[in-house]
């Protein structure tokens, strides 16, 4: 936002990234619906939200168990099939609106959490 505002953007530009900033706050702190793309069996829809203190998404498994990742273990952020999960399973279709988490697990192990959204807006936010 600084940097637009420094080439000239104008203010509006701010006040548009600031908005829809707070959108994705308050969608992720209900809850959002996202397709999970996981290592094992079929892609399934989980509820991600903000964890209270709003340092981790979390989700609920289909087994029932709560998983998180700390927005801290996140290293960046790929949209698209770009991850192995992805390549072997996901729908062409698909693909714009695919976004991929990469993130180190507790073991330091690198991880994707893939996800696909519901439409483009959502995935903007």
């Amino acid at each position: 936002v600084l940097e637009g505002l420094r080439r000239g953007k104008g203010r509006r530009r701010a006040t548009s990234v600031l908005v829809g900033h707070n959108e994705a706050l308050i969608a992720l702190r209900k809850g959002a619906p996202l397709l999970k793309y996981g290592r094992h069996g079929k892609p399934h829809i989980c509820l991600f939200k903000l964890s209270g203190d709003e340092k981790e998404l979390e989700w609920q498994s289909r087994k029932g168990s709560k998983k998180a990742v700390s927005f801290l273990q996140v290293k960046t952020l790929v949209r698209g099939h770009q991850t192995e999960i992805f390549r072997k399973q996901a729908l062409a279709a698909e693909e714009p609106l695919s976004m991929s988490l990469i993130y180190n697990d507790a073991s330091g192990k690198a991880r994707s959490l893939d996800l696909v959204f519901q439409d483009a807006d959502q995935l903007d936010l």
